[in-house]
């Protein structure tokens, strides 16, 4: 059955892309097509914003799930100080459509590094400006949406710094008439389900899709890069900023203290059309049209 499953997902993406008719575009970023090294912004696409506080490096740990190919971008760049947010953002313009339904994903792995009030990952959704010192700070300046994954544990206000969430998935949402990013809806992890803690070395997928109605779904998974089921944490429904504007940013943030800047690494990311007329990707090698995995590939039989 494994056998069998591999090949319906590679033909699933080869009859994806046979469709043929322009009407949507694809964003994957899988980081095989950068030089070793600081990240100067050129992956398989480009990245703009904090690029001197990431690097790109191997895409194996020594503890934790490994990424895929040779790859990945990894924090603790030449210019990374711990206990400052550094983001990175790509233009998503010609792939997001508010009409259609859209699709975020990323994979996270690292170290043996504890989810804490000074560890955060923002997977930025859409933000209306590439300055990611805007993004992090947006003092009225900006509209947008993104997902944290992080542990803000502070009292009061409704910010990151206010918001008493403990381990949690996150989503937040900022208008131009606003000081700083507010919390939309949170799930808090049981601690139950993670008995050495909330940690990066866990492995995420992490996925969040949005329909032309307004509806989010978050859902997120432990393990190796592409592990099934995904388990969806947050439903609900947010129009409030309005999406008809013509430039969108997607992108990746983290907040890491200064004893784990080297701790954190993203591999696949993703922003996609859900449209049946998607037909171009841009900036994915060949060799991201990987097979899926499954917690059951080796338990199924026919």
């Amino acid at each position: 059955m494994f056998l069998i499953m591999k090949k319906y997902c590679f033909y699933g993406v080869i009859l994806f892309l046979s469709l043929g008719r322009l009407e949507g575009l694809a964003l994957i970023e899988t980081w095989e097509s950068a030089t070793a090294g600081d990240f100067g912004g050129t992956g398989d696409v480009t990245w703009t914003g904090d690029t001197s506080d990431f690097r790109i490096a191997s895409a194996k740990w020594p503890r934790g799930p490994d990424f895929e190919g040779s790859r990945s971008l990894r924090s603790g760049g030449s210019s990374a100080a711990g206990g400052t947010i550094a983001t990175v953002v790509t233009d998503i313009s010609s792939a997001f459509d508010s009409s259609a339904a859209f699709r975020w994903s990323v994979f996270l792995s690292g170290n043996s590094a504890d989810i804490t009030t000074s560890k955060r990952v923002d997977l930025v959704l859409l933000a209306d400006t590439h300055e990611v010192d805007v993004i992090e700070s947006p003092l009225k300046r900006m509209n947008g949406y993104k997902l944290s994954l992080g542990d803000p544990l502070s009292a009061g206000g409704l910010g990151h710094a206010g918001a008493s969430l403990g381990d949690s998935l996150s989503l937040w949402r900022v208008t131009s008439d606003q000081d700083e990013w507010q919390l939309v809806a949170a799930h808090a992890f049981d601690e139950s389900d993670f008995p050495s803690g909330v940690n990066i070395n866990a492995g995420w997928n992490i996925e969040v899709t949005r329909s032309p109605e307004g509806q989010w779904r978050i859902a997120f998974s432990n393990g190796a890069l592409g592990m099934l089921p995904m388990n969806t944490v947050l439903t609900l429904t947010d129009n409030t900023l309005p999406l008809s504007g013509t430039e969108w940013y997607s992108g990746l943030g983290l907040l890491a203290n200064s004893g784990d800047l080297n701790d954190f690494g993203f591999d696949q990311f993703t922003a996609i059309s859900e449209s049946p007329t998607t037909a171009f990707i841009i900036g994915m090698p060949l060799q991201a049209l990987r097979p899926c995995r499954s917690v059951r590939d080796e338990r199924v039989t026919l």
